[in-house]
C-alpha cells in the first residue's frame, strides 16, 4: 500500500509528471484528437462515394476488411469488397454520401467506430431515380501509418422491402 503521507513529501515536479503521463498518454491515444481523425476519414471516405471511382472507395477498407451489404452475403478481404463496390459504382448514376452521428474510439487508440446514416442513389433500367436511404456502422483499426481503416462494415436501409 502507498504511503499517502509519502506523496505529500514528493516533490511537485515529479508528481505533475507523473499525472500528466497517466492523462496525455490516454487521450493522445483515444481522446478527441482520434476521433477527429476518425471524423476525417469519415468524411474523405463519403466524399468518394460519388467520385466514380470504385479504387479510392475500396482504399478506405483494410485488407481484411468485411463488408455486410444488405440483401446479400458479406464481403471478405479487398478483392471481394471491390467486386461489390465496383458493381454499385456501374449503375447509372450511382452517389453515396454517409454522414457519422456518433463517433467513439477505444482509450488505446487502436479501434473505433462510427455509426451514422447514408443515401444513395441510382438509375434503374427504366432510367427512374432510386434512392434508399438507411443506417450505417463502421469499425475502424488504427494502420501502422496511424492512418484509420474500416475493418467491419455494414448498412441497411430505413425503407420497407420491395415486394
Amino acid at each position: 500500500m502507498l504511503d499517502s503521507g509519502l506523496l505529500l513529501k514528493a516533490p511537485v515536479p515529479w508528481l505533475v509528471a507523473v499525472c500528466a503521463g497517466c492523462c496525455c498518454t490516454a487521450s493522445k491515444e483515444g481522446g478527441p484528437a482520434a476521433e477527429a481523425e476518425v471524423r476525417s476519414a469519415e468524411s474523405a471516405w463519403s466524399s468518394t462515394g460519388s467520385s466514380g471511382d470504385p479504387e479510392r472507395f475500396v482504399a478506405f477498407y483494410a485488407d481484411d476488411a468485411t463488408l455486410a451489404p444488405p440483401n446479400r452475403p458479406r464481403a471478405t478481404g479487398k478483392e471481394a469488397i471491390r467486386s461489390v463496390v465496383r458493381e454499385l459504382f456501374a449503375l447509372p448514376s450511382f452517389t453515396l454520401r454517409f454522414d457519422p452521428d456518433k463517433v467513439e474510439v477505444a482509450r488505446s487508440g487502436e479501434l473505433a467506430y462510427a455509426r451514422g446514416t447514408y443515401q444513395l442513389s441510382f438509375k434503374n433500367p427504366q432510367g427512374a431515380q432510386v434512392t434508399d436511404r438507411g443506417k450505417y456502422v463502421a469499425v475502424y483499426r488504427r494502420q501502422p501509418n496511424g492512418s484509420w481503416k474500416a475493418v467491419e462494415d455494414i448498412f441497411n436501409s430505413d425503407l420497407p422491402a420491395a415486394h
